[in-house]
């Protein structure tokens, strides 16, 4: 077919530039690194596939967002789709989004569909001088198809981070100032029983500050980030889980976090720098610390940690203990991806030992 062993510049920018704005797009994860594999390959058919997949999966999301019935099967091509959604939004969605989509349906359709009745015909690509144009052409028309998506239909707000002040607590004394108050001396205290000093206790004394850092491995000002990102009840083997572990303590409360499983993967490599989750993200991908630290290190900050590291992954999940999926509220996306209640999810998590392994409380991890 004539494909160029290497990937010209301009693709791989195109292709960084589709990256970038599908970052808040989770489902699409898998399309997106296929899409890579592709292009590293140069599998050009293959690459319109991916596109072609992509485009679909937009149109189907944005009828189902203006409560349109999405079109299965058969039916459910990028054709169906968006004269579906054309029925609805022609004159709401600038002329330019049509044009763009237009231009993908040129150019994919031709190379992922047999043509005519000669099932012996080529599909285009032979004899033309560099079938990398018409790529690079379906990807600038695809950036240009997200960039009006995500205006028209815009992720969800991101979680709040570790910069945010921490919440006030209900309990606090409003009457005497904080200078007056005494805090707890904790000088001399075992790492054990800092298990269940409370995260506004903590900020308010250097001594459990100091302890936190030599038992937890972390850098001072990563313990701070944390302890500020909590809510001021929150207990250390609550906020600190991988340094707190224990069999003994097999009822877990959940309690608010300053980042659970799903905020730590929407964050991106800087923010995760920053608030220095190299310990949470070893412990939730079962990595060694260290070897999470050298990489969060030499990776671009603009990138997501989800898309470096395992997130999302069933083998991955599964090896977790049931006391760190209470610890980072994995609850939710179980409920999620097993049709059931959180309610339920949580029953399951709370009966069983807390070093139990979430494969074998969920056959599906297995």
């Amino acid at each position: 077919m004539g494909t160029s062993p290497t990937v010209p510049p301009a693709i791989e920018a195109k292709l960084q530039e589709i990256e970038s704005a599908t970052e808040t797009m989770v489902a699409l994860e898998d399309e997106i690194r296929a899409l890579r594999r592709r292009v590293e390959s140069s599998d050009v058919p293959a690459i319109h596939l991916g596109l072609r997949q992509i485009g679909e999966a937009l149109l189907r999301h944005a009828l189902k967002a203006i409560q349109l019935d999405v079109p299965r099967g058969p039916d459910g091509t990028l054709n169906r789709l968006k004269d579906a959604l054309y029925t609805k939004l022609k004159d709401e969605l600038d002329s330019s989004f049509w044009r763009h989509l237009g231009t993908i349906q040129t150019h994919v359709n031709a190379h992922t569909h047999h043509q005519e009745n000669d099932v012996y015909q080529a599909a285009g690509l032979l004899g033309r001088p560099s079938p990398w144009d018409e790529v690079e052409s379906a990807m600038h028309a695809l950036r240009c198809i997200l960039n009006t998506f995500v205006l028209r239909w815009p992720p969800p707000p991101k979680p709040v981070t570790a910069s945010a002040p921490p919440p006030a607590d209900e309990e606090e004394d409003d009457e005497a100032p904080a200078t007056d108050r005494a805090p707890p001396s904790f000088e001399g205290v075992a790492p054990t029983d800092l298990a269940d000093v409370t995260a506004k206790a903590a900020l308010e004394n250097e001594a459990v500050r100091a302890q936190l850092e030599k038992i937890t491995g972390m850098h001072r000002r990563g313990v701070s980030r944390r302890l500020n990102a909590a809510h001021g009840k929150t207990k250390m083997k609550n906020l600190f889980p991988d340094a707190f572990q224990s069999d003994a303590d097999d009822d877990t409360e959940e309690e608010e976090r300053g980042f659970d499983y799903e905020t730590i993967g929407n964050l991106s490599i800087k923010e995760a720098r920053d608030n220095d989750l190299a310990n949470d993200i070893a412990l939730l991908t079962n990595r060694d610390p260290a070897s999470v630290r050298r990489k969060l290190n030499g990776l671009h900050g603009g990138g997501v940690v989800r898309r470096q590291f395992e997130w999302y992954d069933p083998q991955t999940v599964g090896e977790l203990t049931v006391r760190t999926a209470l610890s980072y509220n994995l609850a939710p996306l179980l409920a999620r991806e097993f049709r059931q209640s959180r309610a339920s999810i949580l029953t399951k998590l709370r009966g069983v030992p807390g070093q139990t392994k979430l494969r074998t409380v969920f056959e599906q991890l297995g």
